[in-house]
């Protein structure tokens, strides 16, 4: 699998439009050293600190952390927080993991669903749903067909269906 970048907030940024976006309001990843917005505290902090997340952190909760709001542009429904659970119930390791497949199952949608208009829909979609949710979701849409629009108007209508059960 791919090295992909998250941030150390937990924010998976491989998920995130600016990720996806080219040229130069492309953001490479808060792990690759990519910033939207310049480095924020808590990746200055993990850096200083050799950690590879906030989550594994001895003073975890710190103030850096609890201040974190949701970004203006994108709905994560606070993506960090279920990050942060994930890993200290789990491990790093099982997260990214998780967060490795769903890049891959993200990175499908937007090559095959986005009619040009989908990215931040796809996006907001693969942050904020089970993995179950998405692979099932994956699975139905496989057996699509149609045009780029055809194909995105259909994809909308399967994750409806699918979410609302």
């Amino acid at each position: 699998m791919k090295d992909i970048p998250y941030g150390f907030c937990g924010m998976p940024c491989a998920l995130c439009p600016y990720y996806h976006t080219k040229g130069i309001s492309r953001c490479k990843g808060c792990s690759h050293d990519g910033f939207f917005n310049g480095a924020c505290n808590i990746y200055k902090c993990c850096k200083s600190k050799d950690l590879l997340h906030c989550a594994i952190c001895a003073e975890y909760p710190c103030k850096k952390c609890t201040s974190l709001k949701e970004f203006n542009c994108l709905d994560t429904g606070s993506v960090w927080l279920r990050t942060v659970s994930t890993i200290q119930s789990s491990t790093f390791e099982n997260w990214y993991t998780e967060y490795q497949r769903r890049t891959e199952l993200l990175d499908l949608a937007l090559e095959q669903y986005n009619n040009g208009r989908m990215k931040r829909y796809l996006c907001e979609l693969f942050i904020n749903n089970d993995i179950e949710k998405l692979e099932l979701i994956m699975k139905h849409a496989s057996s699509l067909t149609g045009n780029k629009r055809e194909l995105s108007l259909k994809f909308r209508e399967l994750v409806i269906t699918i979410l609302e059960k």
